[in-house]
C-alpha cells in the first residue's frame, strides 16, 4: 500500500523542490498539468479519470483532490510546512525524503 503512494511523494516533493523550496497550490498544479501535457509523462502518477471535474470536490478535477489530501499528509509527516493560505514549503526532512527517491528510482 506505501509503494502507491510513493509516485505522489516523489512528484510533490520534487515540485516544492524545482520550486525553490516553496510554492502556491497554483503552481503546483500548473507544473503537474504541464507534465501531464509533455511528450513524456510521469508514469503511474496521474491516471486519466484523475483529469475530470468532479462537483463533489469544488467543480475542480479530481487530481487537486488528491494533491490537496496528500499535502496535507505530508504536512502531519513533517515533509512540508504550509506557511501561508495554499502556500507550501518542503522541510529538512522532505529535502532528505525526496533524495532517497532521487537515488532509489
Amino acid at each position: 500500500m506505501k509503494q502507491e503512494y510513493m509516485p505522489w511523494q516523489w512528484l510533490l516533493l520534487g515540485i516544492l523542490d524545482d520550486s525553490g523550496g516553496t510554492a502556491a497550490l497554483s503552481n503546483i498544479y500548473a507544473s503537474i498539468e504541464e507534465a501531464m501535457r509533455s511528450d513524456q509523462p510521469v508514469p503511474q502518477i496521474i491516471r486519466v479519470h484523475l483529469i475530470t471535474v468532479d462537483p463533489k470536490y469544488g467543480d475542480r478535477p479530481r487530481y487537486q483532490h488528491t494533491v490537496r489530501g496528500c499535502l496535507a499528509a505530508y504536512k502531519k509527516q513533517g515533509l512540508v510546512e504550509r506557511v501561508d493560505r495554499g502556500i507550501y514549503r518542503l522541510t529538512q526532512a522532505g529535502g532528505e525524503r525526496l533524495q532517497y527517491y532521487k537515488k532509489s528510482y
